[in-house]
C-alpha cells in the first residue's frame, strides 16, 4: 500500500489484441471529460505510464487506434484502466488514492451472479480516498460471503477489516474519518463492518440486516441464488441455524456497546417505505439501536415499493450523505 503511488501499468497491444502495427494510445479522463493522453506505440511495443502521472481520482478510459488509409480509426472500444488488486489473504480490491484525503470512503457490493464494484463513477468527483472490496470468495452462482467467513468463521470479516485498517494508516486517518457505505448486500456489510471495526460512519441502503430471514427464507429451495450462500455461512440447510445468523448484527452490537469507551459509528440509511426491507429488516434494526442507547442514527423512507428501485435511489442519498459528512453538517445538528 505505500507503493501504490510508484505503480507501473503497462500497456501491450499486441498482447492484449494481437495487433501488430503502430497503435495509439488514447486515454479519457472520464472526471474532467477530455482526452488526456494520446501516444504511439510502436509496432509489438509497449507503453509505461507511472500511477503518480495520473491524477488522483484514477477516472480513467483508454482505447487503441491504428490507421486506415492514412487515419486513426479505433481498433478496441474503451475500457477503464486496470485498477484491481489482491492482498496477500487473497482480498480483491480497487483503491483510488488522494493525498491528504480526510476521510476514507469504503464501499462494499450488492448482491449480483457475477460479483463486481459499485458505486465508482457516483463517487468519482468527491476528493476523497476510496477503497472498494469484492465479495467472490463463496461459491456459485453468486459467490457471495456476506463478507464475513465460511462454516461460522467469519476469517473473510477479519481479512477485510485487516485491509481497511491497513489502507487507514496509509492515509494518516483516525478510525472516526472512515466512512463505510453500500446497499442491500452491501448494506449489510457497511453496517456489520461499522461496528466491528469502531468506524465513525455508515451509509446503507435497503440492507439485509437479519441473514437467517433473509437468506433462509426458503431452505428447500435448491434453485434459489440465496441458498448456496446460507449454506456457506453456516455449514448447513438446516432451520436451528437460521437463529444464529439472524444474531451476527445484533450480537456484535452487544459486544460492541459493552467496549470501553467505545463510540458507534453515525448511521445513515435508505429504505424504500413500501419495500419488504423496511419492515422486515430496517425497522426492527432502527429500534434495536434505540434501545441500546444508540441514538446518531438517521432514517431516510423512499415512496417506492419494490427493492430494485433501491438502485435508482441509493446513489442520491449515498452522494448526500457523503456531502454532509464532508461538511461536518449532519442531520439534526
Amino acid at each position: 500500500m505505500n507503493n501504490v503511488e510508484n505503480e507501473v501499468f503497462i500497456f501491450k497491444p499486441f498482447d492484449e489484441h494481437q495487433i501488430k502495427e503502430e497503435v495509439r494510445f488514447v486515454l479519457y479522463d472520464v472526471v474532467n471529460k477530455c482526452f488526456s493522453r494520446m501516444e504511439s506505440i510502436h509496432p509489438l511495443g509497449e507503453l509505461k505510464v507511472l500511477r503518480k502521472e495520473f491524477e488522483s481520482h484514477m477516472q480513467y478510459k483508454f482505447k487503441y487506434q491504428t490507421k486506415d488509409n492514412g487515419r486513426w480509426r479505433d481498433r478496441t472500444k474503451y475500457k477503464y484502466l486496470p485498477l484491481e488488486r489482491e492482498t496477500e489473504d487473497g482480498l480483491k480490491y480497487i483503491y483510488y488514492h488522494v493525498n491528504c484525503s480526510p476521510y476514507l470512503i469504503v464501499v462494499f457490493q450488492a448482491l449480483n451472479e457475477k460479483p463486481n464494484y459499485n458505486y465508482i463513477g457516483t463517487l468519482a468527483d468527491f476528493p476523497v480516498s476510496k477503497l472498494y472490496i469484492k465479495d467472490d470468495y463463496g461459491i456459485k452462482p453468486t459467490r457471495a460471503t456476506y463478507y464475513l467467513g465460511q462454516n461460522k468463521s467469519f476469517d473473510i470479516a477479519t481479512k477485510v477489516n485487516k485491509l481497511i485498517e491497513e489502507v487507514r494508516i496509509h492515509n494518516n486517518l483516525n478510525k472516526k474519518d472512515v466512512i463505510c457505505a453500500g446497499s442491500s448486500k452491501g448494506g449489510y456489510a457497511a453496517i456489520y463492518h461499522s461496528f466491528l471495526g469502531s468506524f465513525g460512519y455508515c451509509i446503507a441502503g435497503g440492507p439485509q440486516v437479519f441473514l437467517g430471514e433473509y437468506l433462509g427464507k426458503n431452505l428447500s429451495n435448491q434453485s434459489s441464488v440465496l441458498t448456496p450462500i446460507f449454506k456457506y455461512l453456516t455449514g448447513s440447510l438446516e432451520e436451528k441455524d437460521k437463529q444464529w445468523a439472524n444474531q451476527i448484527i445484533p450480537d456484535l452490537l452487544e459486544r460492541k456497546v459493552h467496549e470501553i469507551n467505545y463510540n458507534s459509528p453515525t448511521i445513515f440509511i435508505h429504505v424504500g417505505k413500501d419495500e419488504p426491507h423496511y419492515k422486515e429488516h430496517v425497522l426492527p434494526f432502527y429500534n434495536m439501536v434505540k434501545e441500546k442507547g444508540i441514538t446518531n442514527v438517521y432514517l431516510e423512507l423512499g415512496d417506492y415499493e419494490s427493492h430494485k428501485e433501491l438502485a435508482k435511489h441509493y446513489p442520491v442519498y449515498l452522494r448526500k450523505s457523503i456531502s454532509k459528512i464532508i461538511n461536518q453538517k449532519l442531520v439534526g445538528d
